[in-house]
């Protein structure tokens, strides 16, 4: 009996061990770094793509402006070159329009998955504590089973 006890006790030093370092291996302060890093790149993204329209934005206008001082006999030339201005902007803010989309749809998506991974880890944790719980209390069940054994002996005389 006392074999039996001493290799659940040695089992349960085992698990206990194995929690620890489990737990300590999986703690959600990288997942959150990380997705707070994924959330300052979209955002740096952002604000990058936003100053490019503006600054070709302010590039148009000082190109009317300068087309317009020129004077009556280049006016076809200035709408053709507004037209083409207005239709690269319009392309470049399109494109950058759709690779900033396309940067915060993947950066959403890569902390969509840190999230789903921190919550995997975070349930993983609460049944590993429930099982540590569990085989803490084991060694009181079985002595309480002997007091209640022993007891039980004493009472019936045998």
């Amino acid at each position: 009996m006392s074999a039996r006890i001493a290799s659940i006790e040695s089992r349960q030093n085992e698990i206990a061990s194995t929690l620890g370092e489990f737990a300590q291996s999986l703690n959600g302060e990288s997942l959150n770094a990380a997705s707070r890093s994924l959330v300052a790149e979209a955002q740096k993204n952002r604000a990058a793509t936003a100053s490019a329209i503006e600054g070709l934005k302010a590039q148009v206008t000082a190109n009317q402006k300068l087309v317009s001082q020129v004077g009556g006999a280049v006016q076809r030339i200035e709408k053709r070159t507004e037209e083409r201005v207005e239709k690269a902007v319009e392309q470049v803010a399109g494109e950058a329009s759709a690779t900033m989309t396309a940067s915060l749809d993947a950066s959403n998506a890569r902390a969509e998955r840190i999230i789903a991974a921190t919550a995997k880890l975070e349930a993983r944790q609460l049944w590993s504590a429930a099982a540590a719980m569990c085989l803490v209390l084991l060694p009181v069940a079985v002595v309480v089973a002997g007091l209640w054994m022993g007891i039980a002996g004493l009472i019936t005389g045998v």
